[in-house]
């Protein structure tokens, strides 16, 4: 949805001075781009477990693969599998958005084989999630912008921070709860954007502090669980800040509705 109001505002200003701007297309795109999103993302988690296999065996044997209720060579077939098929779905859209893909592709396969060296892992997870947005937005644009890199930028820096306080999350660690506030930084990196409905924005952003509040807070308390659901959650709300930036209400609409579906879905799925 980033990648998409990205591009619609890209489009508005390329055309702003014609009486008849052309019609940007994005159905088909915006749905194969979404599906291969999809499909790398569940890649990313299913190899992610088959690397980890022997220290889960160790340390978390009620996991999928260590319990023996799916084969460890099982899951990396359908790993390799997910990210051919979004390649391929990638490809369906243009040659620049699978070039793109396969950037996606390379960096999730190098965190799969370098995720326990810290910086590293950082870096390649902010990565992972910024190409989302843009992604999406050659695949819908058609071309490029340096302003799709910009929004990118701040969601691979929250990816960064909150990969960060997710590290050894078993463990119980009240400086997680004063690192939580650099989450607050992400949504100002597109500040410049903010000006056409700074008060909207404003209020969003302090409405967005506050929800890192309460994480702070779970975390002071050593609810590691519930502030790193807290903090998953937030990406829906730093999705609603851009696209409020963006100036596009009607999908802000669509991810505040996604928040709200994402803590619904937390109470019966955990995402950690």
């Amino acid at each position: 949805m980033v990648g998409l109001g990205i591009a619609i505002f890209v489009h508005n200003q390329e055309f702003a001075e014609r009486l008849h701007p052309p019609t940007l297309n994005f159905s088909k795109p915006l749905l194969l781009v979404a599906i291969a999103l999809l499909a790398f993302y569940f890649a990313g988690m299913i190899l992610n477990d088959a690397k980890d296999a022997n220290i889960d065996q160790k340390h978390r044997p009620e996991r999928p693969i260590p319990c023996g209720a799916i084969k460890r060579r099982d899951a990396w077939f359908a790993g390799v599998v997910s990210l051919v098929f979004g390649v391929l779905l990638c490809a369906l859209v243009s040659t620049n958005v699978a070039l793109c893909s396969l950037f996606l592709v390379t960096a999730v396969c190098l965190y799969t084989a370098i995720h326990h060296l810290f910086v590293p892992a950082l870096v390649l997870m902010g990565i992972c999630r910024g190409l989302a947005y843009i992604l999406s937005f050659i695949a819908i644009a058609h071309s490029f912008s340096f302003i799709a890199i910009e929004f990118a930028l701040g969601v691979g820096l929250y990816t960064m921070f909150l990969t960060w306080i997710g590290k050894n999350e078993h463990l119980s660690n009240n400086n997680r709860a004063y690192l939580v506030w650099l989450l607050a930084i992400p949504p100002l990196v597109p500040i410049q954007y903010w000006l056409p409905n700074i008060e909207f924005n404003i209020i969003l952003y302090v409405a967005y502090l506050g929800w890192i509040a309460l994480a702070s807070k779970a975390f002071v308390t050593n609810k590691i669980g519930q502030g790193m659901h807290i903090l998953l959650a937030a990406f829906c709300l730093l999705d609603c800040i851009f696209l409020s930036v963006l100036g596009e209400l009607s999908l802000f609409v669509v991810s505040f509705l996604c928040f709200v579906l994402t803590l619904g879905m937390q109470r019966y799925i955990k995402g950690t």
